[in-house]
């Protein structure tokens, strides 16, 4: 059965937002958030000076319909929390228990917690997020073969997180700011070819090392630059010096006589000091 809560801000704002019993009260805090044009990550709600649990359903809240709630600044340093990821039948005999189990702070995304899970030095050689399935074009025992992303499912009670938009949110934004929570890992496919899905991860998770590799590469052309100058440079008369070099060895030893003819002006100096 439909029904509606209120948001008040700080400035007592109000806002209408619907709800029903299986309406998360993060979605809540989101909605009135983009009404008053605020962050949602920066905000929590309180009822009756009380926290409202944000990861739970409006249903197991408690909060009676028309319940006016508060817009209260949530705290900026991230909590702990645990995190079980509960893997799927293909992947349980990998790893004991089929269960991974660590703790990340709640500013963490999704997709970070799978790469860190997956990345993990236990021997296993997890892979959550660049995995692929091969399946044959045009639907013929024929036809050629080419391999397509399995994009990775999250399932967080009752909310499944299955694309790049999803997994971006991070344990804060769904409401674990602390204590812990399960989450079941499954895959889905998709009719996206592994390569373009590569692409797209890398407009949605930019990786660090892309920034220094193209840093790296103007160096490279600046010495280019300058080693091309260098060699321009000396090609008037140290070219010729290394021509009478090949033609006589005694030549390096008159090299030294302009070092004796700059010697010369040396006697001038004393000159200047009775002056």
């Amino acid at each position: 059965m439909a029904s509606n809560v209120v948001v008040l801000d700080s400035s007592l704002r109000r806002t209408v937002v619907k709800v029903n019993p299986g309406t998360y009260m993060t979605d809540v805090l989101e909605q009135a958030c983009q009404k008053f044009k605020l962050k949602a990550s920066n905000y929590g709600l309180k009822y009756n000076n009380k926290p409202v649990e944000l990861s739970s359903p409006y249903r197991q809240t408690g909060l009676p319909p028309g319940a006016k709630l508060e817009l209260v600044i949530a705290s900026r340093s991230p909590s702990v929390v645990s995190v079980a990821l509960q893997l799927p039948e293909s992947l349980v005999a990998s790893v004991p228990g089929g269960r991974l189990i660590d703790k990340f702070p709640s500013d963490t995304t999704l997709w970070l917690i799978l790469r860190k899970f997956e990345s993990k030095d236990s021997g296993q050689n997890l892979n959550f997020t660049a995995r692929g399935i091969t399946q044959i074009e045009n639907g013929g025992a024929s036809g050629a073969g080419r391999i397509f992303y399995e994009m990775p499912s999250l399932n967080i009670m009752g909310r499944d997180f299955s694309d790049f938009g999803g997994l971006q949110k991070n344990l804060a934004q769904l409401g674990f700011n602390q204590g812990s929570v399960a989450i079941r890992l499954g895959f889905k496919a998709t009719d996206q070819p592994l390569e373009e899905a590569m692409k797209e991860i890398g407009q949605y998770f930019k990786e660090e090392a892309a920034p220094s590799n193209e840093v790296s590469k103007e160096p490279k052309e600046e010495v280019e630059t300058i080693t091309d100058a260098i060699a321009k440079l000396p090609s008037n008369e140290p070219g010729d010096v290394e021509m009478t070099n090949t033609d006589t060895l005694a030549v390096p030893s008159t090299v030294t006589v302009p070092t004796s003819e700059d010697k010369q002006p040396a006697p001038l100096t004393p000159s200047k000091r009775p002056a």
